[in-house]
């Protein structure tokens, strides 16, 4: 029993956000909006995919279709545009976001017009913020925020997310200039 209360305590401290348990493991739903079309839905599985790999025992999210709302947790909600749901103000270098995350709540707000490669990076991108991952200054990392038009999640990034959750940062290839 004591086990079990030790595995619903640190899956509350992700939840939470607190800290004190070693290696915490993300293990909640993921409700993928059911307005996403089949293909794009494919891409944002990819992107969460990726992060499975990048963060193996500790990012072991399932996920689901359907409904979702913009105040919902553990969701990738569908937008025309970006409104209140998500951070309206929010502009960079006179565009405004492809997409926002709310990392306290879990929850991506995306907006629903995005090309195949740019779907992908934006949903890898928003679902590192989640993790609590900041922007970086480095082009090829896909947490830079105005600029790169890649998919690698870079060291530094797994560093940053695994000091937050007690995982060991795994070895991954070098994200190249």
């Amino acid at each position: 029993m004591g086990g079990w209360i030790k595995v619903v305590a640190c899956l509350w401290v992700v939840l939470v956000g607190a800290t004190g348990c070693a290696s915490e493991v993300m293990t909640h739903t993921v409700t993928i909006d059911e307005r996403f079309d089949e293909e794009q839905r494919a891409i944002i599985v990819d992107a969460l995919d990726q992060w499975k790999l990048a963060l193996p025992g500790t990012y072991v999210a399932s996920h689901v279709f359907g409904k979702t709302t913009c105040n919902q947790p553990y969701a990738i909600h569908f937008v025309e545009e970006m409104d209140h749901c998500n951070s309206v103000g929010d502009i960079i270098d006179g565009r405004s976001p492809l997409g926002h995350a709310n990392e306290n709540h879990a929850r991506i707000t995306i907006r629903g017009e995005l090309t195949d490669m740019v779907l992908l990076q934006t949903i890898i991108h928003e679902q590192g913020h989640t993790f609590g991952a900041s922007h970086t200054t480095r082009h090829v990392d896909v947490m830079n925020a105005t600029d790169s038009h890649d998919t690698c999640i870079a060291e530094n990034t797994l560093d940053g997310i695994c000091d937050e959750y007690g995982c060991d940062a795994p070895s991954v290839p070098s994200c190249s200039e």
